[in-house]
C-alpha cells in the first residue's frame, strides 16, 4: 500500500495520487513493488509507503510511518519537496527526500523527474535476482 499526503497543486487528491503512484510505480527497480492505494492478495498488509508533499521537516520518517493520517503539508515558497518512506508497520526500514524548484503543475518535468529519483532511490539495489525483475511498463 502506498499512502500518498499532500497536493501542492490542488485539484482533485484522488486523481493526484494515482498519477504518483503510476510514477513511483514506473521506477521499481524491476522489483515486484507494487505502489498502490490499497492492500491486496499479493500485497503484505505490514509494509506500506509513505510519500508526503511539503511536510514538516520535524515529523520523523518513523512517525510518517506510525501517522501517515496526520501528516499536513506546509507551505513553501520556492521549492517542492517530497520525502518517501517504506515501512515495516510503524517503523521506518529506509526513506529519502528531495526537492525540485519552480515547480508550477504536474506535467513539469522537474516534477516527473522529482518522482522518479525520489522512488529509485529508496529501493534496493544490492541483492536483485532475475526471479527479482520484471519488464518496467510505460505510463500511461
Amino acid at each position: 500500500m502506498t499512502i500518498i499526503s499532500g497536493n501542492p497543486f490542488g485539484g482533485p487528491q484522488k486523481d493526484f495520487d494515482d498519477l504518483v503512484r503510476r510514477l513511483m510505480y514506473e521506477q521499481n527497480r524491476e522489483l515486484p513493488a507494487d505502489f498502490i492505494a490499497s492492500h491486496n492478495e499479493r500485497t503484505t498488509p505490514t509494509y506500506k509507503a509513505v510519500a508526503a508533499f511539503n511536510k514538516d521537516r520535524e515529523i520523523s520518517s518513523n512517525s510518517m510511518c506510525a501517522e501517515p493520517g496526520a501528516l499536513r503539508s506546509v507551505p513553501q515558497e520556492k521549492s517542492l519537496r517530497i520525502d518517501i518512506v517504506f515501512c515495516h508497520g510503524d517503523d521506518a526500514k529506509s526513506d529519502t527526500g528531495g526537492y525540485a524548484n519552480n515547480v508550477s503543475e504536474t506535467t513539469d518535468s522537474n516534477f516527473l523527474a522529482l518522482i522518479c529519483q525520489a522512488t529509485f532511490a529508496i529501493l534496493p539495489e544490492e541483492g536483485l535476482t532475475d526471479n527479482d525483475r520484471r519488464s518496467k511498463k510505460k505510463i500511461p
